[in-house]
């Protein structure tokens, strides 16, 4: 939740709530405000309170909190529950190292591995909202990647520095092994850069979702710099000791709503976390003529309620999988990508087409939606065993391809028009001889390449 808006509750046995106050003639009474309707007053005696929202700025909501009015009402700014679900993989810790699932021909891989070692400028971030960190080397990465965006962050838009906290000495295994079976989906990609120096690389930042592992203290740093970012948007000016203080004890305290540990496939996080990666990762963008990228490999039930802000115009993509169940209607937050350029949906596609348990997007969405497909295998079905698969692994692959294409890209960016020539590009790289959901399946070699080559003919430039 943007920390722009506040929640006041209200018990339903408020006299404010049984009995009108005095209201102009022709005016609705506030009980009816509160109650009218039959979905709300079969509840009316049993329900507990009542939801008031409403927008303010920052300083406003906490001068609010402390007047004598609405002492002993609770009140909490900031928090917006989000329950998030993903595939559950249990052979990712067991499966052998032969059984790995090769996505790219010995073919592709030479020209991404030829096409990064002679045009790769600079280092872009895939940024991995996940179950926490896969071992001791991707927590290594993404702490040093994180540092190093917060670092630009609070440097160039707070003009403050950045203190990190000290790493942990011991990390212990991430709870749900999700996070570990997308490394092992990343590790073919991974190992075409390899060898490159630190700052011609994609890198990849694993965030926790919960107060895992290191989640706590990474996430209180991300929550109290986009606090910050938020405050200064309302307020301008350079943030002073006291906000600081401030923003930091807010996001500390904001980490306790968060669980522990992830438990099970599906765990209670916060929108607060999205909001905070998304906001860190564009001031960063911003600041470094860059774009930036985020993977989302779970889904959100959508009700209408979860509204993620995303700021215009878009710094960067967010690449978000399908899902797994071709039945069900499509899911946050890949139902964004049908009518907006900030979240690509991503489905599990090879040349044979999307997968049979591949959750799509809706078939009258497929020449305008941001959406691609690519394969989301990652061990082969060998002698009989059921291989490891899911739109989960497809979507931080493409977010991986992107990034390399940023890496090598020849031409100068426009930050306002890059997720709309984005767009274009991959409409462009269609193939017109295919059909259906077959126009989707993304050529990472061709989009690398073409991000050499310059301007193409889809861009009209």
């Amino acid at each position: 939740m943007s920390s722009f808006r506040a929640l006041m509750s209200v018990p339903a046995a408020a006299t404010a709530n049984r009995k009108a106050a005095a209201a102009a003639p022709g005016e609705p009474e506030p009980a009816g405000i509160a109650f009218r309707g039959a979905p709300v007053e079969k509840h009316l005696d049993t329900a507990p309170f009542e939801l008031l929202k409403f927008e303010l700025p920052v300083e406003a909501a906490e001068a609010l909190m402390t007047t004598a009015e609405i002492a002993n009402v609770p009140f909490v700014l900031g928090g917006y529950p989000i329950d998030v679900r993903l595939a559950s993989e249990e052979g990712c810790d067991t499966e052998p190292p032969e059984r790995n699932h090769a996505t790219l021909t010995a073919e592709q891989r030479s020209a991404i591995s030829a096409a990064l070692r002679d045009h790769s400028q600079r280092s872009p971030i895939v940024f991995v909202l996940d179950t926490g960190w896969p071992g001791r080397p991707a927590y290594d990465e993404s702490r040093k990647t994180v540092e190093d965006v917060l670092s630009a962050v609070w440097s160039e838009k707070l003009k403050s520095s950045y203190r990190p906290g000290p790493p942990l000495a011991t990390l212990g295994a991430a709870n749900n092994r999700h996070c570990r079976c997308i490394e092992r989906a990343l590790e073919e990609l991974r190992s075409l850069d390899a060898g490159l120096p630190a700052g011609k690389r994609v890198r990849v930042a694993y965030v926790s979702m919960t107060r895992e592992q290191d989640g706590g203290a990474l996430l209180a740093d991300l929550l109290a710099t986009n606090d910050l970012l938020q405050r200064q948007t309302q307020s301008g000016g350079v943030p002073d000791d006291d906000r600081i203080a401030g923003s930091t004890t807010w996001a500390r305290q904001f980490l306790e709503a968060l669980p522990p540990r992830w438990v099970g496939d599906t765990v209670r996080t916060d929108k607060a976390v999205i909001d905070a990666v998304l906001g860190v990762a564009r001031a960063y963008a911003e600041a470094r003529l860059t774009v930036f990228f985020i993977n989302e490999s779970w889904t959100v039930d959508h009700k209408g309620k979860y509204k993620v802000f995303y700021e215009a115009p878009e710094l960067g993509i967010v690449t978000s999988a399908t899902g797994n169940d071709p039945t069900a209607a499509l899911q946050d937050f890949a139902l964004r990508s049908s009518s907006t350029n900030d979240t690509m949906a991503i489905m599990n596609m090879s040349a044979a087409g999307p997968a049979r348990d591949s959750s799509l997007i809706p078939s009258q969405d497929l020449d305008e939606a941001m959406a691609l497909g690519f394969d989301g295998t990652v061990t082969d079905d060998i002698n009989g065993t059921s291989e490891i698969h899911g739109t989960s692994f497809a979507a931080p692959r493409v977010a991986w391809f992107l990034a390399a294409g940023e890496a090598v890209r020849h031409d100068a960016l426009y930050q306002d028009r890059w997720a709309i020539d984005l767009k274009r590009q991959l409409q462009g790289m269609r193939n017109p001889q295919a059909a259906g959901y077959d126009k989707l399946l993304f050529d990472p070699v061709q989009y690398i390449l073409r991000q050499i080559t310059g301007p193409a003919p889809w861009t009209n430039e």
